[in-house]
C-alpha cells in the first residue's frame, strides 16, 4: 500500500502494524522537492508533515521503504538515495513520471532523461558492489527484479496484475483494472454492487495483447512483457503501440541489468543467491562473509524495466 503519511496517527499506525500491511511512502525528496511537487490544497508544502508523521512511523516499525517519483527536473537519483538513507528508510523504489505513449506532459521524463537515469544506475550499480564489500545495507537496487526473472528464465506476458490480481475502486464504487485508470469511463470493469464484469476484463486484455504485435521481433519481450497497459491506453477504450524512445530504453535497462547480473554472480556469489531465491535478499551481509567467496576489483533499474 502507498501513502502519503500526510494523516497516519498514532491509532492508524497501530492498526498497519496489526494486520501487517506492506507500506510505502509517497515521498519525492527533501523540502524544496516535495514543498514544489506535493503541496496541499491551500498550497503550503506537505514536508514538515510527512517527515514528523514518517518518523512516528518508524519508532514502530523497522522496514519503512520510500517511493518517491522521477520526473523532468527530477532526477538525481543517488542524491535522493543518500537523502532517503539519513532520514531512516530501509528501501528506496523509483517511479517515473511517463505520461503517455502518445501524449507528453513538461513533468515527464524525455529520450535524453531515459539516458540520464541509465546514467544514475551505472553509478547506483557501483555503490551498490562498495555496500556489499563493506557489509552495508544495500537500498536501492535498480535491477533485483530483473536479475531474478533472468536467473529463472522467467517469461512474462504482462508485468502487471491488470484487472485481475490488480484492481482499483473508486469513491463511486466502480471498479477500475488499476488505480490509474480512475476516472476513464471506457475501462470501468464493474461496481461493488454488481461485481467484476469478467467480459468487460477479458475485452480489455484481449485489446491491450495486440499492441504486442509491435513486440514480435524485439530480443527484450520475454523480459519486458509489454509497455504499461495505462501508458498505451486511449480514452476512447482503445490501446496504441509504445513509441520509440520507451522500448529503447527498456532495451538498454535490460542490457544494463544483464550486465549487473554477470558482475553480483561473480564478485559476489554469497549475495548473488541471496538475491535470486525466492525471498527478497537480507538487507544486509558480513562484510567478511560476503568476502570470502568474493572477486576484488573495480567495474563500471529493484528493476522491473523503470520504464514501464
Amino acid at each position: 500500500m502507498t501513502i502519503n503519511a500526510t494523516l497516519l496517527t498514532e491509532e492508524i499506525v497501530d492498526f498497519i502494524q496489526r494486520y501487517r500491511f506492506g507500506l510505502k511512502i509517497s515521498l519525492n525528496g527533501p523540502p524544496e522537492v516535495q514543498d514544489y511537487f506535493r503541496p496541499f490544497q491551500t498550497g503550503r508544502g506537505s514536508y514538515e508533515v510527512t517527515e514528523r508523521k514518517v518518523k512516528m512511523l518508524m519508532k514502530k516499525r523497522r522496514s519503512v521503504s520510500a517511493r518517491p517519483t522521477l520526473t523532468h527536473s527530477n532526477l538525481a537519483i543517488n542524491d535522493r538515495v543518500e537523502f532517503f538513507e539519513k532520514l531512516g528508510f530501509t528501501r528506496v523504489g523509483f517511479g517515473i513520471a511517463t505520461g503517455k505513449s502518445f501524449q507528453k506532459s513538461d513533468y515527464d521524463l524525455t529520450e535524453k532523461d531515459l539516458n540520464t537515469v541509465l546514467k544514475e544506475d551505472d553509478i547506483a550499480a557501483e555503490d551498490i558492489f562498495q555496500r556489499i564489500s563493506q557489509g552495508r545495507r544495500v537500498i536501492y537496487n535498480p535491477f533485483d527484479d530483473c536479475v531474478r526473472d533472468i536467473h529463472q528464465r522467467h517469461k512474462t506476458r504482462i508485468r502487471c496484475g491488470l484487472g485481475r490480481g490488480c484492481r482499483t475502486v473508486s469513491i463511486n464504487g466502480e471498479f477500475y483494472p488499476c488505480h490509474r485508470f480512475v476516472g476513464m469511463e471506457k475501462y470501468i470493469i464493474g461496481d461493488i454492487s454488481s461485481g467484476i464484469d469478467k467480459g468487460k476484463v477479458f475485452d480489455m486484455l484481449r485489446n491491450y495483447y495486440r499492441t504486442k504485435d509491435a513486440c514480435r521481433g524485439c530480443w527484450a519481450k520475454h523480459i519486458c512483457g509489454g509497455a504499461c497497459p495505462w501508458y498505451v491506453a486511449h480514452e476512447d477504450g482503445s490501446f496504441r503501440y509504445p513509441d520509440r524512445a520507451h522500448c529503447n530504453s527498456v532495451r538498454a535497462s535490460l542490457e544494463q541489468s544483464i550486465w549487473f547480473y554477470q558482475e553480483i554472480k561473480s564478485r559476489f556469489p554469497d549475495y548473488f543467491k541471496m538475491l535470486v531465491s525466492e525471498e527478497s535478499p537480507a538487507p544486509v551481509k558480513q562484510a567478511e562473509d560476503v568476502g570470502k567467496n568474493s572477486h576484488s576489483g573495480e567495474s563500471t533499474r529493484s528493476r522491473t524495466v523503470k520504464t514501464l
